[in-house]
């Protein structure tokens, strides 16, 4: 890829990492304004290239973090290095589970009971498969959900482990049923509310992007505070139960 100015700009995703046998980083940062089927693409070609340069096949792509495509998003969402839960708010929602699908989309989710108030979730979003742990919880009268990627089974060098940390994305619960209605936080917005107010929530900015760094009390306490407003939450996305034949 090359910047306007002619110098290699390379390609960086802020809320996905891809990781394979022999491992490959790719991050789209906050100023990406492409569609899925545009970082779909752009894997799709590093991978050809890449199993070209070095005689191998890739086995499978896993996307930890947060898949772009989740709740219909081309660029970013917001993350946290700490949970917006803590055990006391834990709830458990048996109409959670199964698999859920966008009406007339290319993508589906299937979550499954993995503890009296844990879930997994697999996102599956044309083919490319990412698995995260799932809890849900209230705030308040309203439900939501936390999401953290989980172990994708690739074997790794022990000093490249210590440089990997996960980290939480949080979505507000509209309902389960007949169809799960979720969103989450505007990027813009919060990022805007967070540069003119600083000391509102503990964050830094990691290469352009912006990382929640408040423990769990101070980001229930904003999110609370905040969900509701003009402009905060994007457009909700609709999953519809798919019946398993």
């Amino acid at each position: 890829m090359t910047g306007q100015d002619g110098n290699h700009v390379p390609p960086k995703f802020s809320t996905c990492a891809v990781k394979q046998d022999y491992i490959l980083y790719i991050y789209i940062d906050h100023r990406w304004t492409g569609e899925p089927d545009s970082y779909l693409a752009l894997i799709k070609a590093l991978k050809n290239e890449e199993s070209k340069r070095k005689g191998v096949v890739m086995k499978k792509v896993l996307i930890i973090v947060v898949v772009c495509s989740l709740l219909a998003l081309c660029g970013c969402i917001p993350i946290s290095l700490y949970p917006l839960y803590s055990e006391s708010d834990l709830i458990s929602e048996p109409d959670l589970v199964g698999t859920w699908a966008e009406k007339d989309g290319d993508e589906e989710i299937v979550f499954e009971q993995a503890g009296e108030k844990a879930y997994i979730m697999t996102n599956n979003y044309k083919g490319i498969v990412s698995e995260f742990d799932v809890r849900l919880l209230r705030l308040g009268e309203d439900m939501f959900m936390d999401l953290y990627p989980r172990d994708p089974g690739v074997k790794l060098n022990d000093i490249y482990q210590e440089h990997i940390v996960g980290v939480h994305s949080f979505y507000h619960i509209h309902q389960i049923k007949p169809v799960l209605r979720m969103s989450t936080f505007d990027y813009e917005w919060l990022k805007k509310q967070l540069t003119e107010n600083q000391q509102e929530l503990p964050h830094a900015i990691l290469d352009g992007k912006l990382v929640i760094t408040a423990p769990t009390a101070a980001l229930q306490a904003f999110v609370l505070k905040n969900f509701k407003s003009e402009g905060a939450i994007i457009e909700t996305t609709e999953f519809h139960r798919v019946e398993k034949r």
